[in-house]
C-alpha cells in the first residue's frame, strides 16, 4: 500500500508538470501569435489596430500616450514616404523561452530591429527620393530594445504594456540631411534697377498707411491702448527691402486688434498683405500677447489667447516664402468636475499641424526654434527669466513705432 501511494504522489507530480508544461506552451503561442500581429501593425502603419490588440480603455493614460506617440510618428497632413519605409523594415526578435508567464500576466524583453536609417539621414542626400534610395539600398540595421507586458483578458491575451517607442521612432524626430540646390541664377538688377524697385515698395508702403481705413484701424489702436506703438519696419525674408507691418483695429467695442504683414509685390505694383493674425490683443481677460522672430529658413509668430479656464499658445513657422510650414499648438485648461471650485483638475494638450503630440516633442520644437531665432521683430508677450523664451530678451529688437513716426521714416527714405 505505502509503495501505491508513493507511485501515486510520483505520478501526480509528473502529471501536474507535464499540464504546466502545457499550459505554458500554450500561453506563449498565444503571446507569440500576438506579438507577430503587433509587428506586422507597427510594419504596415497601422497604429489604430496596436491600440485595437491592447487592454486599454481609451481613457486610460497608457492609451493615450500611446495615441499621441502614434500620431506624432503619422503627423501631419502626410508621413514621408521615407519614413513609411523605415517603419516597414521594422522587425522583432526573440526567443520563445524570452516569454516570462505568471498566470495571467506575462512579458517579452526583445529587439526591434529596422534600417540603419541614421547613417542615411547623417550623410548628405539631394532631397527626399534620394534619402528613400539610399534606405532601400542600404544592408545594414540598428536595434532597439523594447518590451511587451501581456494580460490575459476573458481568455484572450491582450498587449497591457509597451516600452520602447520613443527610441524606435527617433527617426521621426529629426529630419535627414538634404542639401537644398542653390536657386537658378538670374542676372543680378542692376543698381538702378534695384533703387527703381526699393522705392517703388516705399512709396506702396506710404500710399497703403495713407489709406483712410488703415489709419483709421491703426488709430483705433493707439487711442484706445495706453502706450501701445502700432507699426514697424523690417525685411523679414532678407530680400534688401523691408516689410511693413502694423496693427489694425475696428469699432467693436472689445477694440481687438489685428496683425497685418505686408510686402511689395512688384507684379501688382503694390504693397499686398502677406500674413494676418487676427486678435493678438484685446481688452478683455488677459489681453492676447504676441511675438515674431526670424529664423535662418523662415521666421515665427507666436501668440497667446485665453482666461482664467483656459489659455491657448499657437506658434506658426513660415518660410521666406510667406508660406505657413508648421502649427504648432499648446492648451491648458481648467476642468470643473464639481460644484466646488475646489474640485477641479488641469487638462494639458500639445499639438502639431492640428494632431495631438507628446509633451516632450512640443517642448523640443518649441526650444530648437528659440534657439535659432536671430532677430525679434515685435516683442509683445509675457516673457521673464523663466519662461522658455527668455533667452530671446538678449536678441535685437526691431520693435514697433507710431504712426505717425513710421510714416515720417518712410517719405525720409524716398
Amino acid at each position: 500500500m505505502k509503495f501505491r501511494k508513493a507511485s501515486a504522489i510520483i505520478l501526480a507530480i509528473v502529471m501536474t508538470a507535464g499540464s504546466c508544461a502545457c499550459n505554458n506552451k500554450k500561453a506563449s503561442s498565444g503571446i507569440e501569435e500576438v506579438v507577430q500581429e503587433y509587428e506586422a501593425s507597427l510594419s504596415s502603419s497601422d497604429f489604430d489596430g496596436i491600440l485595437d490588440m491592447t487592454s486599454w480603455n481609451e481613457d486610460d493614460k497608457d492609451y493615450k500616450n500611446a495615441q499621441e506617440t502614434f500620431a506624432f510618428v503619422d503627423a501631419g497632413a502626410k508621413m514621408y514616404d521615407y519614413e513609411a519605409y523605415i517603419l516597414s523594415t521594422i522587425k522583432i526578435n526573440y526567443e520563445a523561452e524570452d516569454i516570462e508567464t505568471d498566470g495571467k500576466e506575462a512579458s517579452l524583453k526583445f529587439e526591434y530591429e529596422l534600417v540603419d536609417w541614421q547613417t542615411v539621414y547623417t550623410n548628405p542626400s539631394m532631397d527626399v527620393a534620394d534619402v528613400l534610395s539610399k534606405l532601400k539600398s542600404s544592408g545594414d540595421t540598428i536595434t532597439v530594445s523594447g518590451k511587451l507586458g501581456f494580460e490575459l483578458v476573458d481568455g484572450e491575451w491582450k498587449i497591457s504594456k509597451i516600452s520602447g517607442l520613443d527610441k524606435l521612432f527617433e527617426y521621426a524626430d529629426v529630419s535627414p540631411y538634404i542639401v537644398v540646390t542653390s536657386d537658378p541664377v538670374y542676372p543680378e538688377p542692376t543698381e538702378t534697377e534695384f533703387e527703381d524697385y526699393f522705392s517703388a515698395a516705399i512709396n506702396s508702403y506710404i500710399e497703403l498707411l495713407e489709406t483712410e481705413s488703415i489709419k483709421s484701424g491703426i488709430k483705433i489702436i493707439e487711442d484706445n491702448y495706453y502706450g501701445m506703438d502700432s507699426c514697424g519696419l523690417y525685411d523679414i525674408d532678407k530680400d534688401g527691402v523691408p516689410e511693413l507691418y502694423f496693427l489694425l483695429g475696428s469699432d467693436d467695442p472689445s477694440y481687438s486688434g489685428t496683425l497685418y504683414i505686408y510686402g511689395y509685390n512688384e507684379y501688382a505694383g503694390e504693397a499686398v498683405s502677406l500674413v494676418e493674425v487676427s486678435n493678438v490683443i484685446y481688452q478683455a481677460g488677459d489681453g492676447g500677447a504676441f511675438l515674431v522672430y526670424t529664423i535662418p529658413e523662415g521666421f515665427v509668430i507666436q501668440t497667446a489667447t485665453g482666461g482664467e479656464t483656459k489659455w491657448n499658445v499657437y506658434t506658426d513657422v513660415y518660410d521666406f516664402d510667406w508660406n505657413l510650414i508648421e502649427h504648432y499648438h499648446y492648451m491648458e485648461e481648467v476642468i470643473f468636475e464639481g460644484s466646488s471650485y475646489d474640485d477641479v483638475r488641469m487638462e494639458y494638450g500639445y499639438y502639431l499641424n492640428d494632431q495631438p503630440i507628446v509633451e516632450k516633442n512640443y517642448y523640443t520644437a518649441i526650444e530648437t526654434l528659440i534657439a535659432s531665432a536671430n532677430v525679434v521683430v515685435v516683442n509683445r508677450y509675457y516673457i521673464n527669466e523663466s519662461s522658455i523664451e527668455a533667452s530671446l530678451l538678449e536678441l535685437p529688437l526691431a520693435g514697433m513705432e507710431s504712426y505717425e513716426s513710421t510714416l515720417d521714416m518712410l517719405k525720409s527714405m524716398r
